[in-house]
């Protein structure tokens, strides 16, 4: 009964919520809140609170190994039903911590995510990604993806896990949410 007051005092449940928004728009389910992976807990000396920390962000924008659609999944429904995901399904069961939760999805999609706004980011990025990518020996390694499967992959999907292309999956996440 008393979760809400115990857990903010222990935790930076502001930080969590803000990453659970990220994590759930990028479809990152390799984190905690779906795979119970690639995460820390930090100690912080200075605040007495333990943060939530994701790391290995590499399966995300719709790439999926469970078939599910990530773009389209529900933002109140993440977790996995296999595994035990204790501390989100917890969290977001007090309603400020939901209602926080939310008006951080609403800010990231709104603010951030626009395609007008959002995709000149994409392309930058591939810009500035593709000579090296081009000059990868190990890309063939990887899946086998061709070069012009790279290139691809920001407009549309390509077989086996990528389902969506970057700005197809924004464009779907977005209007799901």
């Amino acid at each position: 009964s008393d979760f809400k007051v115990a857990i903010s005092e222990v935790f930076d449940v502001d930080i969590f919520l803000r990453v659970l928004a990220a994590d759930v728009f990028t479809s990152n389910w390799d984190g905690y809140s779906f795979n119970i992976n690639n995460f820390y807990l930090y100690h912080n000396p200075r605040t007495d609170k333990f943060e939530y920390l994701p790391y290995d962000l590499d399966n995300s924008f719709g790439i999926d190994w469970f078939n599910i659609n990530w773009g389209t999944r529900n933002v109140y429904d993440w977790t996995s039903d296999s595994h035990n995901n204790v501390l989100t399904d917890r969290v977001l069961q007090v309603s400020d911590f939901k209602d926080r939760y939310t008006y951080y999805l609403q800010k990231l999609v709104n603010n951030y995510a626009h395609p007008n706004q959002f995709f000149p980011i994409i392309d930058c990025l591939h810009d500035q990604i593709t000579p090296f990518a081009e000059a990868d020996t190990y890309r063939t390694l990887d899946y086998g993806y061709s070069v012009e499967d790279f290139h691809d992959s920001y407009e549309q999907k390509l077989q086996g896990h990528v389902k969506y292309g970057v700005k197809e999956y924004v464009t779907a996440r977005r209007n799901s949410i």
